[in-house]
C-alpha cells in the first residue's frame, strides 16, 4: 500500500492527501473482493468446471466420432474390396461360362456338320442308286427295242449278233 501511495505522491515530497473517503472506498473494495471470493468465486468456479467438463466431453465425443468414422471408413473399404473380389469372381464365372458355351456351340456345330455330311453322302448314294436303276431300266428298254428291231428286220444271225454286241457296248459305255 505504501508503494501505491508513493507512486501517487507528488514530486514536492509531501504525501498525497486522499481524503477521508479514500480509506472507506478502499475498505469497501476489500470487503467486496472478500465477498466476491467467498460467494461468487465458488459459483464461477463451478461454472468454469462445468464448462471445462462440457468441453472435455465434447472433445471426447469428437474423438469417439472420429474413431467411429475411421472404423466406418475401414469397414467400407473392406466392403469395397470384398465387392471388387466378388465382381472379379463374377467376371471369371462369366468368362468360364462363355468358354463353356463356345465349346458347346462348337461341339454342336461339329455334330451338325457330321450329320449333314452323312445325310448328303446318304442322299448322294440314294441318287446314284436311283440313277443306276433308271439307267438299267432305260438300258433294258433299249435292249428290248434292239431285239424288236432284230425281229422286225429279220436279219441273218451274224448281223443280229453284231447288233446285240453294239447295243451291249453302247450300254456299257453309258454306265461307265
Amino acid at each position: 500500500m505504501h508503494l501505491l501511495l508513493a507512486a501517487a505522491a507528488p514530486a514536492s515530497g509531501n504525501p498525497p492527501d486522499f481524503g477521508e473517503g479514500f480509506y472507506e472506498e478502499l475498505a469497501a473494495l476489500v470487503i467486496l473482493a472478500g465477498l466476491f471470493y467467498w460467494k461468487a468465486w465458488p459459483y464461477l468456479r463451478k461454472m468454469m468446471d462445468r464448462r471445462r467438463q462440457t468441453i472435455a466431453d465434447q472433445l471426447s465425443a469428437g474423438e469417439q466420432a472420429r474413431a467411429q468414422g475411421e472404423a466406418l471408413v475401414q469397414s467400407r473399404r473392406a466392403a469395397l474390396e470384398a465387392a471388387r473380389g466378388e465382381a472379379a469372381g463374377l467376371v471369371e464365372q462369366a468368362r468360364a461360362s462363355a468358354e463353356r458355351l463356345v465349346a458347346e456351340g462348337e461341339r454342336r456345330a461339329a455334330h451338325e456338320h457330321e450329320r449333314l455330311v452323312a445325310k448328303a453322302a446318304s442322299d448322294l448314294e440314294l441318287e446314284r442308286a436311283r440313277q443306276r436303276d433308271e439307267l438299267i431300266t432305260e438300258l433294258s428298254s433299249l435292249v428290248v427295242a434292239g431285239a424288236a428291231r432284230l425281229v422286225v428286220a429279220e436279219l441273218d444271225e451274224g448281223r443280229q449278233r453284231r447288233l446285240i454286241d453294239e447295243a451291249i457296248a453302247a450300254a456299257e459305255a453309258e454306265v461307265a
